[in-house]
């Protein structure tokens, strides 16, 4: 379907007058008893990701299907965008964006697919009904009202957010719904998992680090694609991001600290530097006062900590194996060492997978932290052989700390390594790295900088990303000198 999707639609600018729009609480009242119903006029509130529901054996031209919360001066309702309409509308279909709609469709909606929000609340949800727009009985006419054409007497809602900073997170309740702005930091590699109850379908997902200056712990969010794979793939460090409609989980180890990140949502949806102009959000307080904030940091500060790439795992793995299989969601199986390439070959791309094996440690080998993988690539494993005489085994073990450790960092000759072994057999390579703390006190981001890695022309990118942020802070400025006059 690539050459299906049409990236902007023209504008309506002419005979908006003769329209008389009927409102979202009439229909609600009425819409049994009619077959067709008049113009409607309503503004979009929240807009979902894309929803593929093509199967083999169905014949469906574009299986795709949209959700939006719409609104007008009565309340708020569920509109449903449906097959070949999608292509050609969705990106055109921005939050904030004012429709006409003429040959819709109403029906009985069955469920809540989008969930109401804090800042939802004042308006009224008809949650009976939704509206659907397809291609075809009847075919719907949609109609984008530009910026300028609308009226105040329309009193069609403003879209309003639920930003929150990072020190004030950690307040928040399991499931809440918030928005966040801040400073790109970290960007982890993308993933794939599998989808539940699917053999060859993913979901793409990425970690991602943002500070915003109030607190010393970054946001830590899970990113999965939203629809927006030209921000999703962009996404750099030093990058201003935006998400909206965030959702808020709690992971609380037996000791009974937490530790607090935001995951997306079906309506959530990302912004990064280039693509805040023109959206609703850049008038918000707490985009003005992060956005006031950024003038008075040196970017060098920043660039020595950013990192892209690399494995991460949130949350940490715990301290103990019981707690592990206490947190397991389902049943822990352990397998041979045999069977790891078996697992390996069995991964899709991108695909991560968990595993568990046991055996008996024979050999370790350090590597100090300041060295790179190929440094250590030319030590041999450590290997201790079980001795007829304790006398002796003790003094071997002796011998292998002290010859070992004259090449380590100090920081490293501290470390008390035991090493028992009862298996015969030589090993090739068994690697066992330590992991110490890092200038940045979160201790997953554990490479040293020789091995951080950075993307093609990142220079040249964080030059381009320096103008599109000089160019937000202009609009907010610009914005502020309104509110002033």
């Amino acid at each position: 379907y690539m050459g299906m999707w049409v990236e902007k639609k023209p504008l309506r600018e002419d005979c908006l007058e003769e329209f008389k729009p009927t409102s979202i609480s009439i229909l609600a009242m009425t819409w049994e008893s009619k077959l067709s119903f008049p113009p409607l006029r309503v503004r979009i509130i929240h807009k979902s990701r894309l929803r593929y529901f093509g199967k083999p054996k169905t014949k469906l031209d574009v299986p795709y299907q949209a959700y939006f919360d719409v609104a007008d001066q009565s309340g708020m309702v569920l509109m449903v965008l449906w097959g070949s309409l999608c292509p050609e509308w969705y990106h055109s279909m921005k939050i904030g964006t004012v429709l006409l709609l003429e040959k819709y469709a109403v029906k009985k909606s069955l469920s809540s697919i989008i969930q109401s929000s804090p800042e939802d609340l004042h308006m009224k949800r008809f949650s009976s009904i939704e509206i659907a727009l397809n291609v075809r009985d009847p075919p719907a006419k949609i109609d984008i009202i530009p910026e300028h054409k609308i009226k105040p007497e329309w009193k069609l809602p403003e879209v309003e957010y639920q930003f929150v900073t990072r020190s004030e997170l950690d307040k928040l309740a399991q499931n809440q719904f918030c928005d966040i702005i801040g400073l790109v930091q970290y960007v982890g590699r993308v993933e794939r998992k599998k989808k539940k109850g699917c053999v060859d379908d993913f979901w793409t997902y990425r970690w991602v680090h943002v500070v915003d200056g109030t607190s010393e712990q970054p946001f830590i969010i899970e990113l999965f694609s939203t629809s927006q794979p030209d921000i999703f793939e962009q996404i750099y460090p030093m990058n201003y991001l935006v998400c909206t409609q965030m959702r808020v989980e709690q992971n609380i180890s037996e000791n009974g600290s937490s530790a607090t990140y935001l995951t997306t949502s079906m309506k959530t949806q990302m912004f990064i530097t280039g693509w805040h102009k023109g959206q609703p959000y850049i008038k918000d307080p707490k985009v003005q006062s992060f956005i006031q904030w950024m003038r008075t940091q040196e970017e060098a500060s920043y660039m020595d900590k950013v990192v892209i790439g690399g494995y991460y795992r949130f949350p940490p793995l715990p301290c103990t194996f019981a707690e592990y299989c206490k947190n397991m969601n389902e049943e822990l199986v352990l397998i041979s060492i045999s069977e790891i390439e078996k697992e390996i070959d069995s991964l899709h791309y991108r695909e991560q997978k968990h595993i568990a094996f046991q055996g008996i440690i024979s050999a370790i080998r350090r590597v100090s932290c300041s060295s790179s993988s190929q440094d250590a690539s030319g030590e041999s494993p450590m290997q201790i052989e079980k001795s007829s005489s304790v006398g002796n085994s003790l003094s071997e073990h002796q011998q292998v700390r002290e010859s070992t450790s004259t090449q380590k960092s100090p920081s490293l000759e501290q470390q008390t390594v035991v090493t028992r072994s009862c298996a015969k057999r030589q090993i090739s390579a068994v690697e066992t790295t330590d992991h110490p703390p890092v200038s940045s006190q979160h201790s997953y981001l554990t490479r040293s900088k020789s091995k951080r890695t950075t993307l093609p022309n990142f220079s040249q990118d964080n030059s381009d990303a320096n103008k599109d942020n000089a160019e937000v802070m202009e609009t907010a400025q610009t914005h502020e000198t309104g509110n002033e006059e």
